[in-house]
């Protein structure tokens, strides 16, 4: 366990990209709205002081990306004997594990991206999500040294649903691989219902142009989507998670039951889709 290097998934870093962007654009469009339903008005302070009250939600967001999502997720942890090492940009922190105060759960489960919080004695806090690759080998690399700091049956439960998270994960990444199913289902799918819902005239608001209207659906739409696969991936990971047999580092789940769910929650995706469509267009 010494001198392994811990790290955040590569997929985790490339949606923080995409949701910054986003973002950004987000800004972009809410600044062009403003000024042009401001631009008739001759006081520059009202007008500015209405745009930064438009932009505090997204502005606040990046703010919190950029100096609190993005160093927890491009740090990398190490444990060398007794400390753990965060490196984030090569600006390195040494924490001695002596110094732990206590670790808390975090309030959801691994399933939904949580994790553990450990807190210092100096009052430093780090937390050790789901998303962070075998996060629970470090729950178990701080217990060995400090067993008092957790019950050894919560520590198991806590090991056991991270874990099985890591094996959704895996078989999740495994499959989009299928890139020209993923194409379908979070492309094409919301392209075509966002200019169903333009045809019928549905629109976020008339002072949009008709592109920020449409990636405004789109955007709607692929929340949507995603939420619904979200929601089959959890049903589909109860029903195989029965079944599965516990290994060192994760669960093995039966091929033959795998390759059936995934065939019977692509059917249940494409007919609650084909359905939606058929309501919209009726």
């Amino acid at each position: 366990m010494s001198f392994q290097k811990f790290y955040y998934h590569s997929l985790v870093k490339k949606i923080y990209k995409i949701f910054f962007i986003f973002l950004l654009l987000m800004c972009v469009i809410i600044i062009r709205w403003k000024l042009e339903s401001t631009i008739s008005s001759e006081n520059l302070l009202s007008n500015v002081i209405n745009i930064l009250l438009s932009l505090s939600v997204p502005l606040s967001l990046l703010v919190r990306l950029l100096f609190v999502v993005r160093p927890r997720i491009y740090s990398s942890y190490t444990f060398e004997g007794s400390t753990i090492i965060v490196d984030y940009l090569n600006n390195k922190k040494i924490l001695d594990i002596k110094n732990i105060d206590d670790i808390v759960l975090t309030l959801l489960p691994p399933r939904w991206f949580g994790g553990f919080k450990v807190r210092f004695k100096s009052g430093q806090k780090l937390v050790f999500l789901s998303l962070l690759e075998r996060n629970y080998q470090l729950l178990e690399y701080i217990l060995k040294l400090r067993p008092e700091l957790m019950p050894k049956n919560k520590a198991s439960k806590y090991v056991k649903a991270a874990k099985l998270f890591k094996n959704s994960w895996e078989r999740s990444l495994q499959r989009f691989k299928y890139r020209y199913l993923s194409a379908v289902k979070f492309l094409l799918i919301p392209i075509l219902i966002a200019v169903i819902f333009t045809r019928h005239s549905y629109l976020i608001s008339q002072k949009l142009s008709h592109f920020e209207n449409y990636l405004g659906l789109f955007t709607l739409v692929l929340f949507a989507v995603v939420l619904l696969q979200v929601f089959l991936t959890t049903f589909e990971d109860i029903v195989l998670h029965t079944t599965a047999v516990e290994n060192k580092d994760s669960f093995i789940v039966n091929p033959s039951a795998e390759k059936w769910s995934f065939l019977v929650v692509q059917c249940l995706y494409f007919l609650i889709i084909s359905f939606s469509i058929y309501l919209l267009v009726k």
